[in-house]
């Protein structure tokens, strides 16, 4: 087998694979896909976990929350927070994601009629509630009608 020998940018040198040696990477490849299912671990994305996240959605109190959360959430399926995060972002697994869109509305909900009803506190609901969009700054807009206003002008006259 014959190599060849290339320098890139950094003038370091490169082995370039022959045809022989790319064939053989790619069978290795096509060996490895095949078997992939036997040398990586199974996923946890199952139905079962899709019914717990359902369950938890819809009856969070009886896990112990006084609202549904992400991090309630990865502690009734036991899988981690970033492992949500990650699956949230997947095409694949568009039922979880609308699952997390679901618990979301429900913690804003939660905390929308807690805070009204002083049965949360206030603060804690303010705080939460920044994660949906809410705010409690006051903007001040010194405009008319939403443009600029203009600096008034003095003309001096004589008497």
């Amino acid at each position: 087998m014959k190599r060849q020998r290339k320098v890139n940018h950094d003038g370091d040198w490169v082995r370039l694979l022959t045809d022989t040696s790319r064939k053989a990477f790619s069978s290795i490849l096509m060996l490895s896909a095949k078997f992939r299912d036997f040398i990586m671990r199974p996923t946890k994305y199952t139905e079962e976990l899709l019914e717990t996240a359902r369950d938890y959605v819809v009856n969070y109190p009886d896990y112990d929350d006084v609202i549904p959360s992400i991090a309630g959430l990865s502690i009734a399926l036991k899988i981690s927070r970033e492992t949500i995060h990650t699956w949230i972002k997947d095409p694949e697994k568009k039922v979880f994601s609308d699952i997390v869109r679901e618990l979301n509305a429900n913690q804003e909900r939660a905390l929308l009629n807690g805070g009204l009803s002083s049965t949360m506190n206030a603060s804690i609901s303010k705080l939460v509630l920044t994660k949906h969009g809410y705010t409690d700054r006051v903007e001040q807009d010194i405009t008319s009608g939403g443009e600029k206003l203009e600096a008034p002008t003095y003309k001096i006259v004589d008497k």
